[in-house]
C-alpha cells in the first residue's frame, strides 16, 4: 500500500454523470416529447414520430455511443490504467477521485476532499512518447520538449474551473519512469496558471491506431522552470 503524502494544495473531482441506461431513457423521452409537441419534424412530415421511429432512433443513438473509443479493446485498457492512476492520486493527495461515467465527457475525473468538490482533472498513463515504442516516456525526455496534450482539453479544464470555482489538473503516470506527474492548469477564477504554448501539429486521432492521424491545435506544457509542475516517485 502506498504511503500517503501530506495532502498539499491539490484535490480531486468526481461526479455521477448519466449512465447509459439514463441516456437511453433521456433520449427516448426527448423523442416522445417531439411526438407530443408541434416540433419542426411534425410540421414538415405532417405527423409525429411513431413508436417504431422512436425505437429505431434510440438504437441508433446507443450504437453510436458504443462506437466511442472507450468501448474498444484498446480504449478499455486506457480506462483501466486511468483508474489505476486514480488510486495513486488518492494515495498521494488524500482525496477521492470520481471518474466520469458519461462516455462523451470532455474531462476524466472530479476530485473530492471530505465530500467537497475541489478539482477537475485529466488523467493519463504513458509508456512511450510515440506508438512505435522507440522512445520511453520519461521525465528526462519531457524536459527537452514538454508534455503534449490536446489544447481543447486544457480549455475545457479552464471552463470547469470557472464554472465550479475549483482548481484543475493534468496527472500523468509515467509508467517506465515510476513517477506521477502533476500539472496544475487553472485556478478557481478560471485563470491559466500553467505556462504553455499552442501549435498545430499532427498526432494520432485517438487511442485506436486505425483511426489514423489528425492535424489539430496541441498544447505543450513545460516541466522546466514551471512552478505549477510537480512530480512524485512511485514506491514499489
Amino acid at each position: 500500500m502506498l504511503s500517503r503524502c501530506q495532502a498539499s494544495n491539490e484535490e480531486v473531482l468526481a461526479g455521477s454523470p448519466p449512465s447509459k441506461q439514463h441516456l437511453a431513457q433521456r433520449t427516448r423521452k426527448k423523442l416522445l416529447d417531439k411526438g407530443d409537441q408541434k416540433s419542426n419534424e411534425e410540421v414538415v412530415s405532417g405527423s409525429p414520430l411513431s413508436k417504431f421511429q422512436i425505437k429505431q432512433r434510440t438504437r441508433f443513438f446507443l450504437k453510436k455511443l458504443m462506437n466511442l473509443d472507450c468501448h474498444t479493446p484498446k480504449g478499455k485498457t486506457y480506462i483501466q490504467k486511468q483508474h489505476e492512476t486514480g488510486l495513486l492520486i488518492e494515495s498521494f493527495f488524500g482525496v477521492k477521485v470520481k471518474h466520469t461515467t458519461y462516455d462523451a465527457e470532455k474531462h476524466d475525473s472530479y476530485l473530492y476532499k471530505d465530500d467537497k468538490l475541489i478539482g477537475v482533472c485529466e488523467i493519463k498513463s504513458r509508456d512511450f512518447f510515440s506508438r512505435d515504442g522507440k522512445s520511453d516516456f520519461t521525465l528526462a525526455q519531457l524536459k527537452k520538449g514538454g508534455y503534449l496534450i490536446t489544447a481543447d482539453k486544457l480549455d475545457n479544464l479552464q471552463k470547469q474551473s470557472l464554472e465550479n470555482k475549483i482548481n484543475s489538473y493534468v496527472f500523468v503516470n509515467a509508467l517506465r519512469d515510476q513517477k506521477l506527474l502533476c500539472f496544475k492548469i487553472s485556478n478557481p477564477n478560471g485563470d491559466f496558471i500553467c505556462n504553455f504554448t499552442r501549435d498545430r501539429t499532427v498526432t494520432m486521432n485517438t487511442c485506436n491506431d486505425y483511426k489514423g492521424t489528425v492535424k489539430r491545435i496541441n498544447a505543450f506544457i513545460p516541466v522546466v522552470n514551471n512552478s505549477s509542475f510537480k512530480y512524485f516517485d512511485i514506491p514499489f
